[in-house]
């Protein structure tokens, strides 16, 4: 069905894409298919209803499905859906159930995933591509420098909080000043002055 070099595309993949990631872009403009699981749209039409700037991210979306092939699900998706959650649950390692959609798609018609997805390791028989370029890995490598510490910090923080039920105040203080006590605040490209 697909000619050799075809890829399936992950959402994260795309995003970095929509993000003007060069390396990226140059690597889907040399590929000879680009594939896009219906359920990758789906997530994409989910986060651009939730940006500020709704409409330029809509167009965006519009303008990049006229340039792939958009793979619909049929019986045979989900039978391979089926088959794969239940490997993934014996095995103890589920991973998100769109992201299970999206690797069943890749079996079906035998294309490599391209993915930033660690998870999808655990997807056995699934070939994937970690086209990491290097606007990735500058990113990647400056996470772990020192400065970025209070970063992550403030970032894991933030997450505990938005998952907790807990909403007063002093509960943002006190995570506030739990991530700031690991590392004082750095200054860099990703703080506002």
């Amino acid at each position: 069905m697909s000619p050799a070099g075809s890829v399936l595309l992950d959402t994260n993949v795309v995003v970095a894409h929509f993000r003007n990631d060069p390396d990226l872009t140059m690597r889907l403009r040399g590929a000879p298919a680009v594939y896009l699981p219906w359920v990758v749209l789906g997530e994409l039409h989910y986060g651009a209803l939730r940006a500020q700037r709704r409409e330029a991210q809509l167009a965006l979306i519009r303008e990049f499905v006229q340039t792939v092939i958009l793979l619909l699900p049929d019986q045979s998706t989900s039978e391979r859906y089926g088959h794969l959650k239940a490997e993934l649950a014996a095995a103890g390692k589920l991973i998100p159930d769109n992201d299970i959609w999206i690797a069943a798609m890749a079996r079906q018609y035998d294309l490599p995933l391209v993915t930033r997805d660690v998870h999808l390791a655990a997807v056995s028989r699934l070939k994937t591509l970690a086209w990491q370029t290097a606007l990735a890995r500058q990113f990647r490598s400056a996470w772990k420098r020192p400065r970025f510490i209070c970063a992550r910090a403030l970032y894991t923080a933030r997450c505990r909080y938005e998952t907790s039920t807990v909403s007063s105040g002093r509960a943002v203080a006190a995570l506030r000043s739990e991530a700031e006590q690991i590392h004082s605040r750095p200054s860099g490209p990703f703080w506002p002055s």
